[in-house]
């Protein structure tokens, strides 16, 4: 057990699949339109109806009513996907009274209206999953519902488009011009791996190194047999080469090389990276780009530093943190007497007095990471503030904040998919121009799209939220999904379930998460890497109107969060000795003072004896199921 944590991080996109060319943009749905007979279409009985009035396009549409919240029901129908691709997705639709339970106005949110989704299942017949756009709600006109799938999971065998009213929504909705077609990824992209933070490297540049990770995508593109060539090459902002990369091999077995370079001197400003990948003969197959931010030395009052580590006024910091609700005095104490040191409010945005918010949070010695999450105009809790453009109020609420010592970083997506990249980016750079103090941190909640976002955040946050549907291992599935993506290069935070899905499904079998079961998430999330934790969340913990309910669960919140503090000096200072992530005993072991920590924690169901070879010597111990815990080894 001596492999260490960064030897077990693929720095490369996982192998895509050979598919065939005809398969791209290719649109997959038989009868889209609904034009066809036999239609191809798995059609509730007594709910659908063809309708020659009503249509997008064409002669008719598919017109779908449910007059029962307790109906829930599914039109579908086959499609033939591709393990390891990704899928744009999209129907037109129009809706007529289309609300939730009790004929009330169906609340903004992606589980309720009319819209279409695809889910997956295996040899079996198991669902596996699917993709989720935002439905569409109320009485409208024709509306495009688009979306872009994650990758396809590699056990899915069969695969269903699906159209549907979200389950207790009741309505009609017409469909037509369903479409599923495959979206091909680029032939070469980059990602800037040293400096990661920012692209940012400070004067003087002479001897100073540049590492670019080129990432050659063989599975969707059709290249020449044989070896290839990557080379990159520096330009500075006047459009003068400065440096040249060695020119590295990429074997037709590999899908990436790593090319890096000493700089020489180099002026503050904006230096491009032009990477190429070349054939027989340097034929240029294909560009790609990177930038180079070069700029004269300031101090930070939060940066990101080569680890991957906050540092804060000069120190290294470790986020302990919890998504919340109310900001007022007894909680912001309550909290960080427990020993936490950052908080999330979900909703703050263009919330009440933002300063005074700060304010109270720097009182109680905790720092705030600030939504801006809901600035993108056409997002389910966009704030409208007459006629101000959603960057002018992102530009507004970073300008007024970001002198505020209290502030730790900006929260700027919650799990917006790739449709909204273009807003993301816009955002990143405006907050990269305007706050050079302070990073962008967004969370994720599909593995296989994270990669997507390296160049639209300085911190990435995936939040696994297993119990009760999957075993607590989702969150070390996750965690290392989420680093391959960032290459190990940018940091990957978690954020650990803390609540009852019931709070949500209301589905009383969605139970809340034994105190075993959130310290083993917890722990896993360190043990693969996580240098950030927030836990979602605070307020779902009063979720039952039961003070006594309550005070037992922040009891068990507590006693991890004073754990995971005591620890942190470790998690921050220490020096990796070894880990095992593929065990029923999942351990990480970090040296540091005069010992050795193990951070263990039993996966299993079952009892199990443990050895763990540090520096220091062995620990030895038997664990009860999903038993977490740290021991130090002298």
């Amino acid at each position: 057990m001596q492999t260490t944590l960064a030897m077990l991080v693929v720095a490369a996109f996982g192998a895509a699949p050979r598919v065939p060319e005809e398969h791209w943009g290719k649109n997959l749905v038989a009868n889209p339109g609904f034009e066809e007979e036999p239609t191809g279409w798995n059609l509730p009985p007594g709910q659908c109806a063809w309708d020659a009035a009503e249509k997008h396009s064409g002669a008719r549409s598919l017109r779908f009513t449910n007059t029962d919240r307790n109906v829930y029901s599914l039109v579908t129908a086959p499609v033939a996907l591709i393990p390891g691709v990704r899928y744009r997705i999209s129907v037109w639709v129009k809706g007529k009274d289309v609300r939730a339970t009790g004929g009330t106005p169906v609340p903004p949110t992606h589980d309720q209206g009319a819209g279409l989704c695809v889910e997956w299942s295996d040899k079996a017949g198991k669902w596996l999953g699917g993709h989720y756009p935002a439905c569409k709600a109320g009485t409208f006109d024709w509306t495009r519902i688009e979306s872009e799938t994650g990758a396809v999971p590699a056990a899915a065998a069969s695969a269903h488009v699906v159209l549907y009213l979200r389950q207790h929504t009741t309505g009609t909705a017409w469909f037509d011009d369903v479409e599923v077609a495959a979206v091909r990824g680029p032939l070469l992209s980059v990602r800037l791996l040293d400096p990661a933070y920012r692209a940012t490297l400070e004067t003087p540049t002479k001897g100073k190194t540049v590492t670019v990770r080129a990432a050659v995508n063989r599975g969707e593109h059709a290249l020449p047999e044989g070896p290839l060539l990557a080379k990159a090459w520096l330009i500075d902002p006047l459009g003068t080469p400065r440096a040249t990369s060695h020119a590295e091999k990429v074997p037709a077995d590999r899908e990436s090389a790593t090319l890096a370079w000493v700089l020489p001197p180099l002026a503050p400003g904006r230096h491009t990276i032009d990477v190429r990948l070349l054939g027989e003969g340097d034929e240029r197959l294909a560009t790609a780009k990177a930038v180079l931010n070069v700029v004269e030395p300031r101090g930070r009052r939060v940066r990101l530093d080569e680890r991957g580590r906050l540092i804060v006024e000069g120190k290294p910091f470790f986020p302990l943190g919890l998504y919340l609700g109310p900001t007022e005095e007894e909680h912001l104490a309550r909290i960080a007497k427990a020993g936490f040191n950052t908080i999330l409010c979900y909703g703050y945005g263009a919330g009440k007095d933002p300063r005074a918010y700060l304010d109270r949070a720097a009182k109680h010695g905790l720092k705030v990471i600030y939504s801006i999450k809901d600035f993108y105009e056409g997002s389910t809790w966009y704030p409208k503030q007459g006629a101000t453009r959603d960057l002018d109020q992102m530009k507004k609420y970073i300008a007024e904040l970001r002198d505020h010592p209290a502030l730790l970083a900006w929260y700027t997506n919650d799990e917006l998919g790739p449709e909204w990249m273009p807003k993301l980016q816009a955002a990143y750079d405006l907050l990269c121009d305007l706050d050079p103090d302070h990073p962008a941190f967004q969370v994720l909640c599909v593995p296989s799209q994270n990669h997507l976002y390296y160049g639209v955040t300085d911190i990435l946050g995936v939040d696994p939220y297993p119990v009760p549907r999957h075993p607590v291992t989702m969150v070390a599935e996750w965690m290392d999904t989420a680093r391959e993506a960032m290459w190990a290069a940018k940091p990957v935070w978690c954020v650990p379930q803390i609540f009852q899905w019931a709070n949500y499904s209301k589905d009383a079998k969605d139970r809340e998460p034994t105190s075993e079961e959130k310290r083993a998430m917890v722990f896993l999330a360190l043990i693969h890497g996580a240098q950030g934790l927030i836990c979602y969340s605070y307020y779902d913990l009063f979720k039952g109107d039961d003070k006594a309910v309550f005070d037992r669960r922040w009891r068990e919140v507590s006693a991890i969060a004073g754990e995971v503090a005591k620890l942190a000096p470790v998690l921050l200072e220490g020096k990796e000795a070894a880990c095992d992530l593929k065990g029923a005993v999942r351990c990480r072991v970090l040296d540091h003072g005069n010992a050795a920590h193990v951070i263990v924690v039993n996966t299993s169901p079952n009892a199990c004896d443990a050895v763990v070879v540090t520096p220091r010597g062995k620990w030895a111990g038997r664990l009860a199921p999903l038993e977490a815990g740290v021991h130090a080894v002298k």
